[in-house]
């Protein structure tokens, strides 16, 4: 009896395992569907320009857009989850990520554009959030590892999407499709880009669907557990990266040795490129490195980049490269590293997250309008934002680990 007792346990267990990995596939599945999707008006922003026929400051609100429709997302994801179940609000999110991303291209005004990005950048930070509390309810003490490949799905995500955008795109600078001349090679970039926003839709629905499947035949019941401080703190470094993301293709055919816009997207791709290999490396460095090191790597990467930008971005095109290709790494491993790091002490961040979320979607907003306002005739002034940000970083994390140690401490005391 008592083997038997033994051997059903094991199977119990073996079954639970199966469907943490099941659900962790779907997990990464819907962060590669919503790293494309995210990412998409970046690379063909100069191309919305000429199509709604406005200028870069204009065209450009519909990052604050986004940083606003995101902040509302993530915050409302906590209360929604405490209704309705996690799988279930996942696979609407998703549906609305698949059904933005294909109707981007069908859009004829620039208010339904905006109305548009509004609702898939709600569903994005909706996703956000809970898809990272979610792995770290699974996996509990192994969530480090997971984390990190967690991050490398949504990079590869964002490597897919200049490269997709870089084939489509026609081979013309800037002003160029600003002519009389030009309504006929727009119409035709207008449809030729159905197919990528397309392609980006069909990932987000397939991430869906699986889902679905889960849902019906592996339903996940998730453990009641206080992490609402970890969707707080996942946003702390959003402005930085997410600006440089929608902004680097602009900054690329704005400095003086401008490059075309498919060139300009497949520099962006090999920015989210070396994102993604810093990514791959970071999930086994993660098993024997301390994340704090690894932050300290990352940062001094992100700065020697952002001077190589700030210094040689004017001179030439080849540095432009270098320097861009240089922060992909530097930005890769910040935030699972940041995550992996406050694991351990969730229980000091309820008030620091809370600020965290606030301030720093308020600075991705507030970057987003200086850089949209002056990057076209001050490229430079990307880089300034960055070196910023890197700033407002290490102060914030210095005081976060300052807070930790004081309380370690003070326990030590106690106990």
């Amino acid at each position: 009896m008592s083997v038997e007792v033994i051997s059903s346990d094991y199977r119990l267990e073996s079954k639970n395992r199966r469907v943490k990995y099941y659900t962790t596939f779907a997990i990464y599945l819907g962060n590669f569907g919503f790293g494309c999707a995210f990412n998409t008006y970046g690379p063909v922003l100069e191309y919305l320009r000429n199509k709604y026929d406005t200028d870069i400051s204009s065209i450009s609100l519909v990052f604050n857009v986004i940083a606003i429709s995101y902040l509302i997302g993530g915050l409302s994801s906590g209360f929604i989850y405490r209704f309705i179940n996690r799988q279930l609000g996942v696979i609407l999110v998703l549906s609305g990520i698949a059904i933005s991303s294909i109707l981007t291209p069908h859009l004829d005004t620039l208010y339904a554009f905006f109305i548009n990005a509004a609702v898939l950048s709600v569903c994005c930070g909706c996703y956000e959030p809970t898809q990272l509390v979610w792995v770290i309810q699974i996996w509990e003490e192994e969530a480090h590892p997971f984390i990190q490949a967690q991050h490398f799905f949504h990079a590869f995500g964002t490597l897919v999407t200049p490269l997709l955008f870089g084939i489509y795109f026609s081979n013309n600078i800037g002003s160029d499709l600003t002519d009389s001349s030009s309504n006929a090679v727009i119409d035709a970039t207008d449809r030729s880009l159905i197919v990528p926003f397309t392609i980006v839709g069909i990932i987000a629905g397939l991430a869906a669907l699986t889902q679905v499947l889960l849902f019906i035949f592996a339903r996940y019941e998730s453990v009641k557990k206080n992490l609402d401080v970890t969707d707080k703190v996942k946003s702390t470094y959003q402005g930085m990266e997410i600006c440089t993301m929608q902004f680097l293709s602009t900054f690329a055919t704005s400095v003086e040795h401008k490059l075309s816009e498919s060139q300009a997207a497949y520099l962006l791709s090999a920015h989210s490129g070396a994102h993604t290999v810093g990514r791959v490396i970071g999930i086994f460095g993660s098993l024997k490195v301390r994340p704090q090191f690894i932050l300290l790597g990352n940062i001094c990467l992100i700065i020697c980049s952002s001077a190589i930008l700030m210094v040689f971005a004017n001179i030439s095109s080849e540095m432009v490269w270098v320097g861009s290709i240089i922060l992909g790494f530097g930005f890769s491993t910040v935030m699972a590293s940041f995550c992996g790091f406050m694991e351990r002490h969730l229980m000091f961040t309820n008030l620091v997250g809370t600020v965290i979320i606030v301030s720093g979607s308020i600075v991705a907003s507030i970057f987003s309008l200086i850089i949209g306002n002056y990057i076209e005739h001050y490229p430079i002034v990307m880089n300034v934002t960055i070196m910023f940000g890197t700033l407002c970083c290490i102060v914030s994390f210095l005081i976060i680990y300052v807070l930790i140690i004081r309380k370690t401490n003070s326990n030590s005391i106690y106990t």
